[in-house]
């Protein structure tokens, strides 16, 4: 049974003090989900791992992705995506697509779907009593729904920027909270 699609502006309202509970200072893990993980949630896997490492967060953070289809299970990361990374000099070792399975819902502390499909596959393949741990992407991007698919748009330059743009505010949110966590764990001691 598919779920209805979500008031994306409504939704972004609920989960903005949600997901922030999600991620504790010392919650540690973020999945990235999207079709068949070749695109959008490897590049979105690759460039949190590195701005997380430029960051220095002194807590390990686990980031990983997977595909809600077994199309392309265990192939690497699209070329053109790899192209990207490399360009901007940002680490793709490792990428390889993998199912998303139901074991992900209890190990990670944020599940983040790439489009409004995706978001009602995983919801509908985890379960209810994950949903607060699944939010769309667009949650961390003003100006749209969904992160453009470059598999149907060819545009990987865009896909890329919208990504950059969503990553930023994630390590811009992990960054106050872990600081305001540290300097509570302070005060405590």
């Amino acid at each position: 049974m598919a779920t209805k699609s979500p008031n994306w502006q409504k939704l972004r309202e609920q989960l903005k003090s949600s997901w922030q509970k999600i991620i504790s200072p010392k919650g540690k893990s973020i999945l990235f989900v999207c079709l068949a993980n070749i695109c959008r949630s490897p590049l979105a896997e690759a460039l949190l791992r590195e701005k997380i490492k430029q960051a220095h967060f002194s807590q390990s953070i686990k980031v990983d992705s997977a595909s809600i289809e077994n199309w392309r299970n265990g192939d690497k990361a699209d070329s053109r995506v790899i192209q990207l990374l490399k360009e901007h000099q940002i680490p793709y070792q490792g990428l390889k697509s993998r199912l998303l399975k139901p074991m992900d819902a209890k190990r990670f502390d944020l599940i983040i779907c790439m489009d409004t499909t995706i978001y009602d596959a995983t919801r509908e393949r985890l379960g209810e009593s994950y949903f607060s741990k699944i939010v769309p992407f667009s949650h961390f991007l003003e100006d749209q729904a969904d992160v453009d698919d470059p598999m149907l748009t060819k545009d990987f330059q865009t896909t890329y920027q919208q990504i950059d743009r969503g990553t930023d505010k994630i390590i811009h949110y992990l960054q106050n909270n872990i600081m305001n966590q540290s300097a509570n764990d302070s005060k405590m001691q």
